[in-house]
């Protein structure tokens, strides 16, 4: 369990982080236009 944890955690964060990326760049498209 110690091991998938440690393992998800990373996958997490860039699943995170590129989530918030793709919002930020649809946000600016939308605005944008």
């Amino acid at each position: 369990a110690t091991a998938l944890a440690s393992g998800l955690q990373p996958a997490a964060r860039q699943l995170l982080f590129s989530i918030n990326t793709l919002q930020s760049r649809f946000g600016r498209r939308v605005v944008g236009h």
